[in-house]
């Protein structure tokens, strides 16, 4: 112990000589570290990290596919028929994401939140649960059924100040009386960020066979044990044939996809992150400091030390490293110092070579963002949404009109 004492103060006195090196090179090792744990914590987050289902492996996505293999949204009654006349799942739950919907407040402008339309079993089939209250019962996405909704622990505390007592109480959303009936686990905003979580009872223009074709909707199934993802998708693709041959007009070439949920909600982020850092990803809100990323910064901050202490340990073992650089010439001109001296260059220049391939990304990256050309012009033009609720919109005649006419649609064209 003592003798590692004096060298690591041999060492802070040879460092403080030279105080512009030791500060570049602590720099640049922190930097680097840095940057290598913000982009490990963003792949752990993204695709390491557990989806917080109950036996996500079990659990996959629904989409129908047009004639190319295109992976789209489904009508809702085709998801009832796959509910209906499917054998290999124990539950199929329509949803819907990204319905902003408009919370109205006693004495205060009407609020945006991003919502999601499910299903009565959607929180039930992925297996969570509420941290406050409940979530919804089976039966509750009936048109009968009292109106309810869940929260997002974000939406609980953002809107409501974590008051447990909101639980029981009555919100407005777009005209229509809610009751909140709990709270959603925390970081759990399944799916697409969503805020809050409301059944989805389909209106007469999205069900029967008035609504085929009205793609809308997507869908989470949960497989029974024992079945494989393959005889499931034939399964699907029997009914989804028996729909197209039904309904030709509205059906035609329309089939169904089964994948697995962790790659209907990740995708190709593999692709994207070696693409671009630009392009929005999901599960941003798993990104983090966690334990994996405190182990992989400390690996990596033990091995860098161990990487560039090695020549100083060499050198004092009695290898002259800058002979061998210089000459090719260890301090016995052995074949072993030859092959030291091209390890180290090799080493140097694989490390140089990828620091130009990142830089030379990044700044090409950069280019592209710089060049790319929206199709208009930029400056002087907001975005805005119209949000349009209460008794004199509570349905589709009343709204359609308030885009038709002139005198109103001169401030919504601006928007588009």
């Amino acid at each position: 112990m003592e003798a590692l004492i004096q060298t690591l103060r041999h060492a802070a006195r040879r460092l403080a000589r030279t105080p512009t090196f030791t500060l570049i090179a602590l720099t640049t090792l922190a930097i680097a570290v840095g940057a290598s744990t913000a982009a490990f914590s963003l792949v752990n987050g993204v695709l390491l990290k557990p989806l917080g289902f109950e036996r996500p492996d079990r659990l996959v996505y629904l989409h129908a596919t047009e004639a190319r293999q295109i992976l789209t949204e489904m009508a809702p009654q085709d998801v009832i028929d796959y509910q209906n006349q499917t054998h290999s799942f124990t539950a199929i739950v329509p949803f819907r994401s990204g319905q902003t919907v408009t919370r109205l407040r006693p004495k205060a402008p009407p609020l945006l939140v991003n919502g999601a339309r499910v299903g009565a079993d959607f929180f039930s089939v992925l297996g969570t649960h509420a941290q406050l209250g409940r979530t919804f019962a089976h039966g509750e996405d009936a048109r009968t059924a009292t109106r309810v909704l869940v929260l997002s622990d974000g939406a609980w505390h953002r809107y409501f100040a974590a008051d447990p007592g909101v639980i029981g109480t009555q919100v407005r959303l777009d005209g229509d009386l809610y009751v909140v009936v709990g709270m959603a686990l925390p970081r759990f905003t399944f799916p697409d960020n969503a805020e809050l979580w409301y059944p989805a009872v389909w209106a007469d223009r999205e069900t029967g066979d008035i609504g085929r074709g009205n793609h809308v909707a997507h869908a989470i199934a949960r497989l029974r044990d024992g079945v494989t993802l393959a005889s499931a998708q034939r399964d699907l693709s029997t009914v989804a044939s028996r729909i197209a041959q039904q309904f030709p007009k509205q059906e035609a070439g329309i089939g169904v996809a089964a994948v697995p949920i962790r790659q209907g909600i990740v995708g190709d982020v593999v692709h994207v992150l070696t693409a671009s850092a630009t392009l929005a990803l999901p599960r941003m809100q798993d990104v983090g400091i966690d334990i994996r990323v405190l182990a992989f910064a400390a690996t990596l901050a033990v091995g860098t030390g161990a990487v560039f202490g090695l020549i100083p340990a060499l050198h004092a073992s009695g290898w002259d490293v800058a002979t061998i650089l210089r000459s090719g010439r260890g301090t016995g001109g052995s074949a072993g110092s030859e092959r030291a001296r091209s390890v180290l260059v090799f080493a140097e220049l694989a490390l140089g070579t990828v620091l130009l391939v990142g830089a030379g990304r990044l700044i090409r990256s950069f280019q592209r963002l710089t060049d790319v050309d929206p199709g208009f012009r930029p400056d002087h033009l907001v975005a805005f949404d119209v949000a349009l609720s209460g008794n004199k919109y509570e349905n589709d005649p009343p709204t359609i009109p308030f885009f038709i006419d002139k005198r109103e649609f001169t401030l919504t064209r601006r928007y588009v």
